[in-house]
C-alpha cells in the first residue's frame, strides 16, 4: 500500500477481520431464528462448528492451488536473506513503538471482546432480551463496525492517525 494510503489499507484489513465476526453473527442469527432455544441446546449449536470445518477444508484446498503475488514472493526472498529473526530486529530497534502498538492492540482486542462478542450474552442474561433480537442487533452493530473500519482508515489518511485515535477513544470512553 502506498504510504499515503496506509490507514485505508489497515482499515480494509481490519474490516476483513470484523467481517469474519459478522459472518459468525449472521450464522448465530439464522440459527436462533430457525430453531427453538431447546433445539439450539440439543443440536443446532453444532452447526457453526460444522460450517467452520467446511470453510477450513475449502481454505486448505484453495491454498494448494493459489500462488503468491510477485510482490509477496520478493518480500519472502528478502526475508530469507535476513541474518536474524525479524522479531529480534524489531524489538531491539523499535522497542518503544512495539510497546505502544501492543497497548493499542490490547485496547482493540478488549473493545472487540467486550463490545462485540460479550454484548449478546449480556443483553440476554442481564436484560432478558430474547436471543434472536440480541444477536440481530449485534450483527447490525458488527456490520457498522466493519464499514466503520474502512471509513476510519480513510479518515486517518486525511486528518492524521493521532486525531482519529483520540476521537475514537473519546467516543469509546463516552459510550462504554
Amino acid at each position: 500500500v502506498p504510504s499515503r494510503h496506509y490507514g485505508f489499507g489497515i482499515g480494509t484489513l481490519t474490516s476483513g477481520i470484523t467481517g469474519g465476526i459478522l459472518l459468525g453473527s449472521l450464522v448465530a442469527v439464522a440459527i436462533n431464528r430457525h430453531y427453538t432455544p431447546e433445539q439450539v441446546s440439543d443440536f443446532a449449536w453444532r452447526i457453526p462448528f460444522i460450517l467452520g470445518g467446511v470453510f477450513g477444508l475449502v481454505s486448505v484446498y484453495l491454498r494448494r492451488f493459489l500462488h503468491e503475488t510477485p510482490v509477496f514472493r520478493e518480500l519472502a526472498e528478502r526475508s530469507n536473506l535476513a541474518r536474524e529473526l525479524p522479531i529480534r530486529t524489531v524489538l531491539r530497534e523499535h522497542r518503544s513503538a512495539s510497546l505502544f502498538v501492543a497497548l493499542l492492540t490490547c485496547v482493540l482486542s478488549t473493545s472487540i471482546v467486550v463490545v462485540v462478542l460479550y454484548t449478546p450474552a449480556y443483553l440476554q442474561k442481564i436484560h432478558h432480551i430474547p436471543a434472536a433480537l440480541a444477536l440481530e442487533t449485534n450483527a447490525f452493530a458488527t456490520l457498522a463496525l466493519t464499514i466503520g473500519c474502512v471509513i476510519v482508515g480513510w479518515a486517518s489518511d486525511r486528518i492524521g492517525t493521532r486525531a482519529v485515535m483520540l476521537i475514537g477513544w473519546g467516543g469509546l470512553l463516552m459510550t462504554a
